[in-house]
């Protein structure tokens, strides 16, 4: 390409266009070079650094890949999975075209103000926005941008969505509802959940060789991604723990490692619902849904219509009505202390009762 002379100045300089990688002519001028053969060669560098500088302009289908890319490297599949679903459905359609400059406060507010049009309760809104400013954060880390939009905007939710109310079973309800079970393989599998308070994917994941039946202990440190149907080497938080058993669901665990034991190719790598795979938890679901609703039609004493995440609330209910400190749950859980108190503060009446007690002294 040619080079061309600064009359004004004595110096030399090139210009021009070239298509960039989204297909686009860009212009370029560069001055100051004291011959010819140096502004050649300056220009040579020049485009080859441009055709693929990472700082050239973006279009935010591009940065979703390089945020992808990067998050393959440090996340879970199933959390993969899930960022790809919500940007997919609610990030490309409305931002796919634009250029990553483009991306600014006003154009996030627009985009917020059609959020709330949609329905949406407050949580999926906050995913929504929270997902949004992880990419533009990495945006930024990238050069892409100067500062994240979502940094200055606030998150926008519905002000009329009333907040769901966190259900359990008493233990005589769910004394009830085991009442009704017909199968020894219903009654192991609602006696893990209500008994130990695992999450359903850990429940998932047991294998015998986590059962301890010395120490009556079981070890939970990976869990099943319902959604790509593998087991994660950790649980959803990372941390591993070790729960003790109470008698009834370790004699239990006994009768059904024997009762498995008659199975062809069993060994302790079998899983202990479910021996060669996980147990679904569609047929979780449908076994649950289906003895609350005969208990239900047989009784005019109803319980509550749960989900499977209750039994875990409802382990907890029992621990602090029976005098277990949050410490102790939080361990016992896989949650931090101050989690396990602020999602279960309601459930913790005699810690303000002894506020009162404190307070009636003076």
């Amino acid at each position: 390409m040619p080079v061309y002379l600064d009359k004004k100045r004595g110096t030399y300089y090139f210009s021009g266009t070239f298509i960039n990688v989204f297909g686009e002519n860009e212009k370029y001028f560069v001055r100051g070079f004291s011959s010819p053969t140096a502004a050649k060669k300056a220009e040579r560098e020049y485009l080859i650094k441009a055709r693929t500088n990472p700082n050239t302009k973006y279009r935010f289908s591009d940065l979703i890949t390089k945020f992808l890319d990067y998050k393959k490297e440090r996340v879970k599949p199933r959390t993969i999975s899930n960022y790809t679903n919500l940007i997919n459905k609610q990030l490309l359609p409305y931002f796919g075209k634009m250029y990553v400059t483009r991306i600014t406060v006003p154009v996030i507010e627009e985009w917020q103000s059609k959020l709330l049009t949609k329905g949406y309760v407050n949580n999926y809104l906050e995913k929504i926005q929270t997902t949004m400013s992880a990419i533009m954060r990495f945006a930024v880390r990238r050069g892409m941008i100067l500062i994240n939009p979502l940094d200055v905007v606030e998150q926008v939710k519905n002000p009329d969505e009333k907040k769901k109310e966190m259900l359990f079973w008493t233990y005589e309800q769910y004394c009830k509802f085991k009442s009704i079970l017909e199968k020894k393989e219903a009654i192991i599998l609602f006696d893990l959940l209500y008994w130990t308070g695992m999450r359903c994917g850990e429940m998932q994941a047991r294998t015998w060789n986590d059962v301890d039946f010395e120490s009556c202990t079981l070890k939970i440190h990976n869990t099943f991604d319902n959604k790509n149907k593998i087991v994660n080497n950790t649980t959803k938080t990372g941390e591993n723990r070790t729960i003790y058993l109470n008698k009834i669901l370790i004699n239990e665990l006994k009768e059904w490692y024997a009762i498995n034991s008659d199975i062809d190719g069993f060994n302790n790598d079998c899983y202990i619902m479910g021996v060669f795979v996980p147990v679904p938890i569609r047929t979780i679901t449908n076994r649950k849904n289906k003895y609350i609703k005969k208990y239900n039609e047989s009784s005019n004493d109803k319980i509550p219509e749960i989900r499977i995440h209750d039994f875990r609330h409802s382990h907890v209910s029992l621990l602090i009505n029976n005098g277990v400190t949050s410490f102790t749950i939080a361990e016992r859980l896989g949650h931090s202390k101050d989690m396990v108190e602020r999602v279960y503060s309601h459930m913790f009446p005699d810690k303000r009762k002894e506020i009162l007690d404190v307070l009636d002294k003076f």
